[in-house]
């Protein structure tokens, strides 16, 4: 079976098409023009282990309700499956419901940026989270105010936990 579909990357349409090439886990990758061979396994609940080329390559892997969000060598890439077109953006820390922040991938809280009843900005800083030793910033997803922190700096999350929950803005009126 394969996979063959156009998403968008950056704004760029890209066609995607996945194959397995045996019945183990070596599959035949193509963006656009170039295929890749590589091998991939599942190593737990939200880890994909590739090999490609003889290297090793981790991703983190999270989804909530339609959104997938990946995380490969301390970048992140967001899968909207809500439309037809599966826009495919890549912006550290757009992993999130309305209104909630939560990260795309397991990792330590070095900073919280927000305390309950700041009012915060679309796209404002508001955790700094460490994973693999690559600090990533998670932004706000909405213009709102903080509900709850849910965790403290020090603390361990995984993938989709909410660290911050926010009310909208138009909720207030």
């Amino acid at each position: 079976m394969a996979l063959d579909r156009d998403y968008y990357i950056n704004g760029r349409k890209v066609r995607l098409k996945i194959e397995r090439l045996t019945d183990d886990n070596d599959l035949a990758v193509q963006i656009d023009n170039r295929t890749h061979r590589l091998t991939a396994y599942a190593d737990g609940d939200h880890e994909i282990v590739m090999k490609l080329g003889g290297k090793s390559i981790t991703a983190f892997v999270a989804r909530k309700e339609n959104t997938i969000a990946v995380h490969i060598a301390g970048k992140i890439f967001t899968i909207d499956c809500d439309t037809d077109k599966r826009k495919l953006k890549r912006h550290a820390g757009d992993f999130r419901t309305a209104d909630e922040v939560a990260t795309p991938m397991p990792g330590k809280i070095v900073k919280i940026l927000a305390a309950v009843g700041d009012t915060v900005k679309v796209k404002q800083p508001l955790v700094i989270v460490e994973s693999m030793k690559m600090e990533n910033e998670i932004r706000s997803p909405i213009d709102g105010i903080v509900e709850s922190v849910n965790f403290a700096e020090g603390d361990l999350v995984q993938p989709g936990q909410s660290i911050i929950d926010l009310k909208p803005l138009s909720a207030e009126k």
